[in-house]
């Protein structure tokens, strides 16, 4: 009887060995630098993606586009980069920042003007312009991307900047013109559609006209220093897909590429 229980004990031993001597699996943290318009609709495709790749934990890096680019040139760690100013990621990819061969035109957005819900009535932008004498609110023209892209609808607009000469209230981002607009410091704004979505509070007057400026398009990238190579390829096909498509229009943003046609094998 003694006999036909040691094997028994021995197996119990071994595996009570075995189980002390498994260590748990840290997720890769896969580092996502994306320009600040974007981060609500990376938070949710970061929640998202877990759910489906649960030994990969994301860390969404947002700020202002053209800073971030200057960081990336100066090789800060990151894996992938989302940027919406033209120009930027033709840089990143002539100084082999990023792998030319995965840059995707990912999604666009548009320029709308908004007023909060308890700012004095308005008929329209142009009622603003020629009868007010109130504040707008716009990014910054040289320091921020949506600035750039709304000096360029103005300045195609006959006569508009003279006309809102010294009533221009300058911020730092797309969501800090619309908290201009919402603390009463300008009676409109100029933002993101994708920040009217995320953003209380704020009644949309208009948009402005899409043939007075270039579409906003966020172009996506893989570091060509990722520390995480294999997972950034990974993550750019996943934000080429339905999934990720469906949450990057709940949040006003267009999808622009075609969902047959996925990134270049690496």
């Amino acid at each position: 009887m003694l006999k036909s229980l040691l094997p028994t004990c021995a197996l119990a031993a071994l595996a009570l060995c075995g189980c002390s001597s498994v260590h748990k699996i840290e997720p890769t943290p896969v580092r996502v630098a994306v320009a600040e318009s974007l981060r609500p609709a990376m938070l949710d495709i970061a929640k998202a993606y877990e759910q489906t790749q649960p030994f990969v934990r994301l860390e969404i890096i947002s700020g202002n586009a053209l800073s971030l680019q200057r960081q990336m040139l100066k090789k800060i760690p990151a894996d992938l980069a989302i940027l919406d100013g033209p120009g930027l990621m033709d840089e990143l990819i002539e100084k082999d920042v990023v792998v030319g061969k995965s840059r995707v035109s990912l999604l666009t957005n548009r320029l709308i003007i908004v007023t909060g819900a308890g700012a004095p009535a308005t008929e329209s932008f142009i009622d603003f312009v020629e009868k007010s004498d109130k504040k707008i609110a716009v990014g910054d023209f040289e320091q921020t991307v949506v600035g750039q892209y709304t000096q360029e609808a103005f300045s195609n607009m006959t006569g508009l900047l003279e006309k809102l000469q010294g009533r221009m209230l300058t911020c730092k981002s797309s969501e800090a013109v619309a908290a201009a607009v919402l603390g009463q410091q300008a009676q409109v704004g100029v933002v993101y559609v994708s920040t009217a979505k995320n953003a209380n509070e704020l009644s949309v007057l208009g948009q402005l006209p899409r043939g007075v400026y270039r579409a906003p398009t966020y172009d996506a990238g893989v570091l060509r220093a990722a520390p995480h190579y294999s997972a950034a390829w990974e993550l750019l096909t996943y934000l080429r897909g339905k999934q990720a498509t469906d949450i990057f229009i709940r949040h006003s943003l267009t999808p622009v590429v075609d969902l047959d046609k996925l990134p270049a094998a690496r």
